[in-house]
């Protein structure tokens, strides 16, 4: 049994089989992997006693490995799950401890507790219930990822922590400062990554534009980059093997998808792999890189000089809700995406965009560029692909209502 399998799993998707089965595997404790028996008060706990209130003692302890957790690289932390030595002296899970009574009220006061004494509040945080008993009892689920507000304390003033090993340990300044210095190097890397896919795209595509005679084109990209590196190894054997295929997005509307890829043919290429079309000049690709980017961009010959910006915003969330199931994959469902898109017309000013071929304008000459947008939990998906929308409509010069962009019941849909 693979640590990873669980320490990826969103805390939703965790049962009581689950927990059993990590309490017989004998898991070691580790970097991202934490098991707690019982609260820290034990016994005296008040909660066992009358499900009133949690003692400062046992959320202070929780809450001090959560931190750990944040500041380091993430894990999940098991409320219920027993640990013991070892013949080398390594804690590994034995089996479950005694269920924790009222747990659904239990986890839901805990949550609230956490938020009030960890500072500053962490962004994201799974807490889950999983009963036991027809009763009501059982155990509790803390998947937490790593911060991207890092560092954070707990109490007042806030003392921090950090996970060492399979340790929870005071922070040292040598810690504060790897913690600020990646905190800045993320946010570098991000904004690197963005220019980079520009540049691409300048290079490629836009400067065709000045090409006496080409024909009238639409050219567009979208580019989503994840917070953190995924540090994928081996990316082309990922999708030449079929191990991960991209898919059409479920909305509970029929789009068009001629900016979307049915059946991608994927190759080798620098960083990670790539597909493309080529029809006449009509030409779309999407790329993929280790670190977790994806970028789809293309240039469309214009039969009808009318188009409607709402075909290519779909463009943009099939490369969006991709990298989301492709963010799952990895099991790094806490790391956010960001987005961004570019789009505009041709030399000779004849395309415009419309809605419905009426009342429109000229599209614009110059790039327009959306605002960076940020999904974090898959669950926010509909409202970021609204918004994104929106966004690629007011880059065309019309304010569009795409509210029926939407998963819905789908997104409970396997990834």
């Amino acid at each position: 049994m693979e640590i990873a399998a669980f320490t990826n799993r969103p805390a939703a998707d965790w049962t009581i089989a689950d927990l059993e089965a990590v309490g017989q595997a004998k898991l070691p404790e580790s970097l991202t992997l934490e098991f707690k028996g019982d609260f820290e008060a034990g016994a005296e706990e008040r909660w066992r006693k009358n499900q009133d209130q949690i003692s400062a003692k046992s959320r202070d302890r929780i809450a001090e490995e959560i931190v750990a957790f944040a500041n380091a690289y993430g894990g999940v932390l098991l409320l219920g799950v027993k640990e013991k030595p070892n013949s080398d002296g390594i804690k590994v899970s034995a089996g479950l401890g005694i269920p924790i009574p009222s747990v659904a009220q239990c986890a839901e006061r805990l949550e609230q507790s956490l938020r009030a004494v960890i500072d500053p509040p962490l962004p994201l945080l799974d807490v889950k219930a999983v009963k036991a008993t027809d009763d009501g009892s059982g155990y509790i689920v803390f998947k937490v990822s790593q911060s991207l507000s890092a560092p954070h304390g707990v109490g007042l003033p806030a003392a921090g922590h950090v996970r060492r090993g399979s340790a929870c340990q005071p922070m040292t300044m040598r810690d504060l400062q790897s913690i600020f210095w990646e905190a800045r190097t993320a946010i570098d890397r991000v904004n690197d990554t963005f220019r980079a896919r520009r540049q691409d795209f300048n290079r490629d595509l836009v400067d065709l534009r000045l090409v006496p005679g080409f024909p009238t084109h639409v050219l567009y990209r979208f580019t989503v980059v994840p917070a953190r590196h995924f540090q994928v190894p081996h990316l082309p054997s990922v999708f030449l093997g079929r191990e991960f295929g991209v898919r059409e997005v479920p909305f509970q509307t029929s789009q068009i998808d001629d900016f979307t890829f049915r059946n991608a043919h994927w190759r080798p290429a620098a960083g990670g792999v790539m597909a493309f079309e080529h029809f006449d000049q009509d030409y779309k690709q999407v790329r993929i890189w280790g670190d977790g980017t994806w970028s789809l961009m293309g240039r469309h010959i214009v039969g009808h000089l009318s188009q409607f910006p709402g075909w290519y915003a779909v463009g943009g969330l099939w490369l969006l809700y991709n990298a989301l199931r492709f963010r799952r994959r990895q099991g790094f469902v806490d790391t956010p995406l960001y987005i961004e898109g570019e789009i505009f017309g041709s030399k000779d000013r004849e395309v415009y965009f419309s809605v419905n071929g009426s009342d429109g304008v000229k599209a614009p000459w110059e790039p327009a560029l959306t605002d960076r947008l940020e999904l974090g939990r898959d669950h926010e998906f509909d409202d970021v692909a609204q918004l994104f929308a929106e966004q690629v409509g007011w880059a065309c010069g019309l304010d569009i209502d795409f509210s029926n962009l939407r998963l819905g019941p789908n997104l409970n849909l396997p990834l």
